[in-house]
């Protein structure tokens, strides 16, 4: 149990964390390690990758936050067919169902991380923090509670020095260079 534990631990600090994190997928994607891709903001598959939720085979239910990350991003009909009948779901057919960001030819996949790792860095880590926090709870708030987060989110952005170089870079026609301030 203490295995289980640490690794739900670290599903849950990976989700809490104000940093995008990306997983990268290449052939077999399996049981824990779907659970673990699932727990990231983004998921870049080869198009040799296939996924499968595997613990029905095993006799034992879900875990590492599988129904939670199926039902949430597939919605609990797609969640429980594929927790309770398939075997095999390709990067295709799980870009296609809202499982994964993107899907790429397998020799391509090691660049393209980079190309959206760098993409991410580029961005201001406080406006990436509060869209990564406002995203992942957009379903289990009111719309009126929604806006109001996105306004204290903005406000908080807004009043930044990120802000600040933000609009100077767009003025000077320039991208622009965040400190994280």
């Amino acid at each position: 149990m203490d295995i289980i534990t640490a690794f739900h631990d670290a599903l849950a600090s990976l989700r809490r964390s104000g940093k995008p994190a990306i997983a990268a997928v290449h052939g077999a994607c399996a049981g824990g390690a779907m659970s673990l891709a699932l727990a990231c903001d983004f998921v870049l598959a080869a198009d040799t990758a296939h996924f499968s939720v595997a613990y029905r085979r095993l006799g034992v239910s879900a875990d590492g936050g599988m129904s939670y990350s199926l039902t949430r991003l597939a919605g609990p009909r797609r969640a429980l067919e594929l927790m309770l009948l398939s075997d095999r779901t390709s990067a295709s057919e799980a870009l296609s169902r809202g499982l994964i960001t993107r899907v790429c030819a397998e020799q391509e996949l090691e660049a393209e991380l980079t190309r959206m790792a760098r993409a991410l860095a580029d961005n201001s880590p406080a406006a990436s923090r509060a869209v990564k926090a406002l995203v992942w709870s957009a379903d289990t708030t009111t719309l009126d509670e929604q806006l109001s987060a996105e306004l204290a989110s903005f406000v908080d952005c807004a009043s930044s020095a990120d802000f600040r170089e933000g609009m100077k870079a767009f003025n000077e026609r320039r991208p622009p260079i965040f400190a994280g301030e």
